[in-house]
């Protein structure tokens, strides 16, 4: 039994908890910007947490193995509960709705946890708990023996690829089998895999979410291996999904499980063993998702419509949304309008393709032109994580609407096309996501061009990051502008934009790159932009001065010394053809010249940099100006070294 102080101690801890909880969701209950959906499941979350916490605060006579338990698990889930409740007060009322997602699952957490103290199950405590995994989709329709199957080979292979043709659900499957077992994984985290900078930005996400230590400077690999060693070390078993993975990459090699969807099945014929083809649906799932969506009654209609449509799950699900929000619309007039194409008479791949032409066809006319514009937009960025804030930048450059009406409009576009199912909202991450087979025949439709209006969107975008670049969240919102511009680079439309407007956009990406020291990526972008910028008849010398400044510094940190001098150089020469010898701006360059030399070891020669630098600077500043002193430092540094 535990001793009577150490109890009563622990009951003061979790009353001052609840205390600050209380004081915490009353701020959120009054705060204006919240629905009435939104406050019924917060005082939900209220009752849940008020329960367990009354219950808890009263076990003073009970066991010691019961006090252990609240101690190691309660306690730590009430204090990330109220860790994200308590900043909400110096916030603004906006900011309660991210909040949201995390009380939700504190209280789900709560009940399956806490939900029955004579319980005998694991208690993991928070800090070992880790989930970045979307909510199972309204329409999802569980496949007959798919789970089963998954269960079954993941007891024989810790690697396991879900395959099949694009649309056929199988990143939905690998959703929610993510989400049937939570109890089972305590750590699940989905990794978005489709590009080495996903992948990256997934792995520092779920870095920060097991508690290990990022450093600015660390390489992809690095990282790789620290995660690695946490997963493989970690005492409760994992869930790694990776989804849209196009080859094989390193993985973790014990501890946990690996689910992988991809199109690509042939790249991992030599690497893995466990292998479940996703097919599309059965005639009987096909009809159970058109009754329930629709709320028809099945109907010779019905069965036809299913067969024209060849049972291919998007497109179910599609034209589902379509008769259920489209006024008019039923099972019967889709059927009409389809059976204008004789699908019946063409290849698989060729008749999913034609299906979902002639479905789009028929539906993004419905649409209005806000929507379809946005959706055109989305077709350009990455099918993940499109953030909420995009839709508004675009709304305030493209619609020049006022940062208030561009809130009310977005929410007004995503509201109809998350319910007609054009787009998927992720309320963990409160983004967006959209299907790679809609984004696809959205650009082969893509008359007027919104690839332009998405290279705007996203430099609109790293200004208004930019401007707060000390934030904690840089770094992250960096891999987020790069997740999307990226690829927009590969893009054929790329070339066609104006000079000037390429070499910002390469500039802006090289900026992110650098800022997650992938410094080679970001020279490469450094280097496009430089020979645009050197390509115009009148270039702008400053821009050019300070872009060979940066390229500098990234060959610095590579140890390319001989190279970054080179770019110095460069720098010198512009400088002394249009500024005074004596100037100040000129002492700079030759102190950047004199630190480079230190570096590779040259002292004398740092010295004599250094030396010039400092006659010049002490021409026109005094003495104790810090450009004077950090020359004087660097050449007491030079001499200290050529003495060692």
């Amino acid at each position: 039994m535990a001793s009577l102080s150490n109890v009563e101690e622990y009951q003061r801890s979790v009353a001052e908890l609840y205390a600050h909880f209380s004081e915490g969701m009353q701020q959120l209950l009054h705060s204006r910007s919240l629905s009435e959906q939104d406050r019924e499941s917060l005082q939900r979350v209220s009752g849940v947490v008020e329960g367990v916490a009354l219950r808890y605060m009263e076990t003073g006579h009970q066991s010691a193995v019961l006090e252990q338990r609240v101690c190691e698990g309660f306690r730590d889930q009430l204090c990330h509960t109220v860790e994200h409740l308590l900043p909400l007060k110096e916030r603004e009322a906006h900011v309660v709705h991210e909040e949201l997602g995390n009380l939700r699952e504190a209280a789900e957490f709560l009940q399956i946890t806490y939900g029955n103290p004579e319980s005998s199950s694991l208690i993991v405590p928070f800090n070992r708990r880790a989930r970045q995994l979307k909510s199972l989709h309204p329409q999802f329709v569980e496949r007959r023996g798919v789970f089963a199957e998954i269960t079954t080979k993941f007891s024989e292979q810790a690697i396991l690829v879900l395959h099949g043709p694009p649309g056929v659900g199988k990143s939905e499957v690998a959703i929610a089998f993510g989400n049937q077992r939570l109890k089972e994984f305590p750590v699940v985290w989905t990794i978005h895999a489709e590009t080495k900078d996903q992948i990256e930005s997934s792995y520092r996400e779920l870095s920060q979410a097991l508690g290990l230590p990022l450093l600015k400077e660390d390489t992809f690999e690095a990282m790789e291996r620290r995660l690695f060693a946490k997963l493989e070390n970690l005492d409760v078993p994992w869930l790694l999904i990776y989804d849209n993975l196009e080859s094989p990459i390193h993985f973790p090699q014990r501890g946990g499980k690996i689910l992988i969807t991809t199109n690509f099945s042939e790249n991992f014929s030599l690497y893995v063993k466990g292998w479940i083809e996703i097919p599309c649906f059965e005639k009987e799932e096909a009809i159970a998702l058109l009754k329930e969506v629709t709320e028809e009654e099945e109907s010779e209609e019905m069965n036809e419509l299913v067969e024209k449509l060849g049972r291919y799950p998007l497109v179910i699900s599609q034209i589902a949304g379509a008769i259920r929000m489209t006024p008019g619309e039923t099972i019967q007039s889709a059927s009409t309008a389809m059976a204008k194409v004789d699908f019946s008479k063409m290849r698989p791949s060729e008749r999913y393709r034609a299906t979902l032409q002639e479905m789009l066809d028929r539906l993004l006319p419905k649409l209005s032109r806000e929507a379809l514009e946005w959706l055109f937009v989305c077709a350009y960025l990455s099918p993940e994580k499109i953030s909420c804030s995009y839709i508004e930048i675009w709304l305030q450059t493209h619609a020049q609407l006022s940062e208030e009406n561009s809130k009310q409009k977005a929410q007004e576009i995503l509201s109809v096309l998350v319910n007609r199912g054009w787009l998927r909202f992720d309320g963990l991450t409160q983004t967006f996501s959209i299907h790679r087979l809609f984004q696809v025949i959205l650009k082969e439709k893509d008359r007027d061009s919104y690839y332009e209006q998405v290279l705007d969107l996203l430099l609109k975008y790293w200004e208004k990051i930019n401007l707060d670049n000390k934030n904690l969240k840089f770094p992250t919102l960096s891999d987020e502008f790069c997740s999307h511009a990226v690829p927009l680079v590969d893009d054929s439309k790329f070339m066609n934009i104006s000079p000037s407007k390429l070499a910002v956009f390469c500039k802006k990406i090289g900026d992110a790159k650098t800022v997650r020291s992938r410094f080679q990526e970001a020279l490469e972008k450094y280097e496009q932009v430089l020979k645009i910028w050197e390509s115009f008849s009148s270039p702008n010398h400053s821009d050019i001065e300070e872009l060979l400044f940066i390229m500098s510094d990234c060959l610095v940190r590579q140890d390319r010394y001989s190279e970054a001098l080179k770019k110095l150089e460069k720098v010198l020469s512009i400088r002394e053809s249009s500024l005074n010898i004596d100037h100040p701006d000129i002492a700079k360059v030759i102190e950047s010249m004199g630190t480079i030399l230190r570096f590779q070891g040259k002292y004398q020669e740092a010295i004599e940099k250094y030396q010039f630098a400092l006659e010049i600077y002490k021409k026109s500043l005094p003495s104790d100006h810090p450009d004077v002193e950090r020359c004087q430092c660097g050449i007491e540094m030079s001499q200290e070294c050529q003495k060692m």
